[in-house]
């Protein structure tokens, strides 16, 4: 289920979706805006990898925690998105954060 149906402004969803975007990205790699284009096929090459093995899948199953991989053009696609906010929906995220 999707955060942003519990908001009905369009600025409401966005805030909502702000967060927990933050949390599905994890501790992947993140790399500078205009990376040369070798470097972030490099990299989304090497944490695709990561991704299917078995050592690495072994360790996350025994940590039973919740583990749902992403590509890096989706984590890239996710990122875009989830930072492509207004100030006012900043704002707003902000404001929930405090509460």
């Amino acid at each position: 289920m999707s955060w942003r149906c519990w908001g009905k402004a369009r600025e409401d969803k966005d805030a909502l979706a702000f967060y927990p975007a933050s949390g599905a990205v994890g501790r992947t790699v993140i790399a500078p805006p205009n990376l040369d284009a070798e470097m972030t096929r490099i990299l989304r090459a090497g944490s695709d990898a990561t991704m299917k093995d078995a050592a690495f899948l072994a360790e996350i199953e025994s940590t039973k925690l919740e583990f749902e991989p992403m590509s890096g053009a989706q984590l890239q696609a996710l990122v875009n998105t989830s930072t492509n906010v207004t100030s006012a929906v900043l704002q707003r995220a902000r404001t929930a954060r405090a509460e």
